[in-house]
């Protein structure tokens, strides 16, 4: 094996640096190539030393929960499958612990062995692919965060994970859930997944094939408790386009020359960071479980009917608005975050489940702003009966399940008046007319420094000088005075 990682990688440089001319059936190099795992730095083993009672809640983007009985550090294999042999050995439930961003924590911890992923380091080796391109493998070890590998292969122009951008976790997390976003999937350029069996203690390289990937799930996903994963080995293409097959993406970089890798992941991050999906400590809604809803696969007519259903109803502009993409089979993929947030009696459960808790709960309703991209811009929500009177029912079953207050944003003025007077609880609006309980504008459109296009209701408040605080009393004292919204900052 020694002599043949060696002749493999000889041939892999030689053929990048032109020293070998690209055969017409690169045979030889493709099988060389199977064997072609850059192999990560030499870490030599420390004795385990297990923490007693460690808190875990530092450990996740959420920042709860208590404590874990025990909890190991492993940074190669060998510590890997000490620590196993360790929770048999004291027969104690074993939880592996990558980045903490998919995680909830009981207040009560965890009663086993927590083993947190701490192995580091990254690897490359020129490669050929199946179809005889040249290609660069790049190995990662588990604990390497996400995203500074994206964005260390985007720096280097290696093509393959620049929509995955932004993502949280560390790399071992990945091939599990099939990690993707916008347009893209780690299983596209997966070629080998390191693990440590846990039936055998032995270590291995899974294929594409044994982890049989599909959407948002993996062989390593339906059978938990079988392996450990270590590393992740990554087939991408250096100087290649960047993948531009999601559509909120192809209308960023609409009309424009070919993007860059670097104007890709910017875009992503962008996209990203307008729903708070990217961990910003300036951001208050950064703290995440991530997204455990999978978008819902349908037939092609269920997939039409929604259309039908929101554009009568006017929750979308037109039916490009409604997000969908062809899927495996002739099924069409839905979004299920859009389908969620256009369904406020479906939210009332989970209002209904935090309320019960004691958490004080804004329901939200109309449009949302983090998926204006989504809906094709600032699309106003009750332009017809139906969707009137689904508005309705949302205020009165968020109302119900226990929210204390609600935020209507572009909605026409009557439509505001209606839902207020359908409930109790305060309305507070946002380009929802004058009669509401209350009003809300961001502080950028406050301040006049939001880009256009800007909704109608925007009104800038920092014309009159004085600074930020000057600008934010005179958005007061219009609230107050009923002078804001004016007429023609309001639909009709």
């Amino acid at each position: 094996p020694v002599a043949c990682d060696r002749l493999t990688q000889f041939l892999g440089e030689a053929l990048e640096t032109g020293q070998l001319p690209a055969p017409r059936e690169p045979l030889f190099l493709r099988l060389a190539a199977e064997r072609q795992f850059p192999r990560l730095p030499y870490t030599a083993p420390q004795p385990l030393v297990p923490s007693l009672e460690a808190p875990l809640a530092p450990r996740t983007t959420l920042g709860l929960g208590g404590a874990a009985h025990r909890l190991v550090s492993a940074r190669t294999e060998a510590e890997v499958i000490r620590a196993l042999e360790l929770a048999d050995a004291e027969k104690l439930p074993l939880f592996v612990l990558g980045g903490g961003s998919n995680l909830i924590v009981p207040d009560e911890g965890y009663p086993g062995l927590v083993l947190s992923m701490a192995m580091r380091g990254v690897a490359t080796v020129p490669s050929v692919s199946r179809r005889g391109e040249r290609t660069l493998r790049v190995t990662a070890a588990a604990g390497e965060p996400w995203d500074e590998l994206v964005a260390s292969t985007v720096a280097n122009g290696w093509q393959g994970l620049e929509c995955l951008s932004g993502i949280p976790g560390l790399v071992g997390a990945t091939p599990v859930q099939n990690v993707g976003a916008y347009g893209q999937d780690v299983s596209e350029t997966i070629v080998a997944v390191g693990v440590v069996d846990r039936q055998t203690r032995r270590t291995r390289a899974l294929t594409p094939a044994e982890c049989r990937f599909a959407y948002r799930d993996s062989a390593l996903k339906r059978e938990p408790a079988r392996f450990v994963v270590t590393w992740v080995c990554f087939e991408l293409r250096p100087g290649g386009p960047p993948a531009l097959k999601y559509a909120e993406l192809q209308r960023v970089f609409a009309g424009r020359a070919a993007p860059s890798l670097t104007e890709v992941r910017e875009a992503v991050l962008a996209l990203r960071r307008a729903k708070s999906m990217v961990l910003d400590p300036f951001d208050p809604n950064r703290r995440s479980a991530g997204s455990f809803f999978t978008n819902p696969v349908v037939a092609p007519e269920v997939a039409d009917e929604v259309v039908r259903r929101a554009l009568e109803r006017g929750l979308a502009a037109s039916a490009a608005a409604v997000p969908r993409w062809p899927d495996e089979g002739g099924r069409v993929k839905l979004a299920a975050g859009w389908l969620i947030e256009k369904s406020g009696t479906l939210m009332a459960r989970t209002v209904e489940f935090i309320s019960e808790r004691g958490v004080p709960v804004c329901g939200h309703i109309g449009l949302t702003p983090q998926s204006v991209h989504q809906y094709g811009g600032y699309v106003v929500q009750g332009r017809n009966e139906d969707s009137v009177a689904q508005l309705i029912a949302d205020a009165i079953a968020l109302q119900e399940a226990g929210a204390r207050m609600l935020v209507l944003e572009t909605v026409p003025a009557p439509v505001g008046h209606a839902i207020r007077d359908a409930v109790d609880i305060p309305v507070i609006g946002c380009g929802a007319g004058p009669d509401c309980d209350g009003q809300v504008l961001v502080l950028h459109d406050m301040l006049g420094i939001t880009p256009p296009p800007l909704p109608r209701f925007v009104r800038d408040f920092s014309a009159g000088g004085g600074g930020v605080g000057e600008a934010v009393r005179r958005y007061v004292d219009a609230v107050r005075t009923r002078s804001f919204p004016a007429i023609a900052e309001c639909y009709p």
